[in-house]
């Protein structure tokens, strides 16, 4: 029998094929004209039926459980040395970065839309520089102390807290710049391509695919700026690769730069030269791996040194000094001032009638 021959008809008099229940077997016998809606982009959730969906979803929900409960301890022993150590404020800034990188992730699995594309173009940008500007932060301060212990003989003001503290807000500012002028200058919005699925130009079977309207190549550019402040991580760390000082801050930040500079280097290589459908899962497993990397090997050690107690508190200060005394301060003997382990200096003060020696 031929069943081509068979036709149907809708309500307007339009010929249709029959419904057939063999979808694989027969897709034409299923074909119906449809109604493509273009003038506003849904709001859908992608990536939920794919594994690496399901993968992602669950390691960024689980990584923002821990990275709250780091806050909140951090919260608690504010003033232990563990915490205080390189800056209180810049572990915190740290921590947020990487809480918003994880939330970052869910902005990148909603279909995309005039508001989900301006968050992902300043959100990308802004929680990337708030990891980086304080790891870079730290990596300045931690060279800087390692230099003025080990091979300078004056005072410095430049290893105060809160001059490290101010850098880091006008880096962070010269970052945010840059992603509002992009923003002021590409309003967000979108754009999209219909996709035949069905392969038949007889019998088309339409899907709608909805972008973002900047390009490729505008989301790189704007994060030059973080590439420069990884760069300048690494290179510091390195130089104070040898300093034992707050349990090795220096080395856990030169591994932190490190993997952050392989990942960007993976999510550049596909999302440039990688097929369009590679775009937004290499995007989302960029944001989980590397704020993962960036928990595990920053605040791993410093949440393992205050389970240990107050013996492993206490090498979270500078090791870098010949003598500690009971106050919880590192006295340099050959200067007139006192080191208390966290990069501070004050003038010595000797008890009344008493000369220093040597």
């Amino acid at each position: 029998m031929n069943r081509s021959a068979w036709k149907m008809y809708d309500a307007n008099g339009n010929a249709k094929f029959f419904l057939s229940l063999c979808l694989d077997v027969c897709p034409q016998c299923n074909y119906q004209r449809q109604n493509l809606a273009l003038d506003k982009a849904p709001v859908d959730f992608v990536g939920e039926d794919n594994l690496w969906g399901i993968i992602i979803l669950a390691v960024s929900g689980l990584g923002i459980i821990l990275a709250l409960a780091t806050l909140i301890v951090f919260l608690f022993r504010h003033s232990t040395p563990v915490v205080t150590g390189v800056a209180t404020s810049l572990n915190m800034m740290l921590i947020f970065g990487i809480i918003l990188m994880y939330m970052m992730v869910f902005a990148f699995m909603v279909s995309a839309t005039p508001a989900t594309c301006g968050i992902r173009r300043f959100g990308f940008g802004f929680s990337y520089s708030l990891c980086m500007v304080a790891l870079f932060m730290k990596a300045l301060r931690v060279a800087r102390i390692y230099q003025h212990v080990n091979f300078s003989g004056t005072s410095s003001l430049t290893t105060k807290k809160s001059s490290y503290t101010f850098g880091a807000m006008i880096l962070l500012s010269v970052q945010i710049v840059i992603l509002v002028e992009w923003l002021i200058l590409r309003e967000p919005g979108v754009h999209h391509k219909i996709v035949n699925t069905s392969g038949m130009a007889t019998y088309p079977i339409h899907r709608v695919d909805w972008f973002c309207n900047h390009s490729d190549l505008s989301l790189l550019l704007s994060l030059i700026f973080i590439y420069l402040l990884v760069l300048a991580a690494f290179v510091l760390s390195a130089t104070a690769f040898r300093s034992k000082d707050f349990n090795n801050e220096a080395r856990y930040i030169l591994t932190s730069s490190i993997l952050t500079i392989l990942c960007l280097a993976a999510w550049i290589w596909v999302y440039m030269g990688g097929p369009k459908e590679y775009k937004i899962p290499s995007t989302c497993i960029l944001l989980c791996v590397n704020s993962s990397v960036l928990l595990m090997f920053m605040f791993s050690p410093k949440i393992l040194a205050l389970a240990k107690g107050p013996a492993e508190e206490i090498g979270a200060q500078s090791t870098r000094s010949i003598e500690y005394r009971d106050t919880n301060a590192y006295n340099r003997t050959n200067t007139g001032y006192v080191y208390d382990g966290y990069g501070e200096e004050t003038p010595r003060k000797e008890p009344q009638g008493s000369h220093p020696t040597g």
